[in-house]
């Protein structure tokens, strides 16, 4: 159960994954998978694809 709650609140990108932003509709493909979040116009990024 602890791994879960860790997944639910740490996000990981991985690589071939697209993030679309909501507001300008800028699209990023991850090419290192990596901690975080990708934020753009001062909001995390969508995941689309991946």
């Amino acid at each position: 159960m602890k791994a879960a709650l860790f997944e639910q609140v740490h996000q990981m990108t991985k690589v071939d994954e697209v993030y679309e932003c909501e507001i300008c509709g800028n699209k990023v493909k991850v090419m290192e998978s990596g901690d975080g979040t990708l934020v753009c116009c001062g909001q995390d990024m969508v995941k689309v694809t991946g």
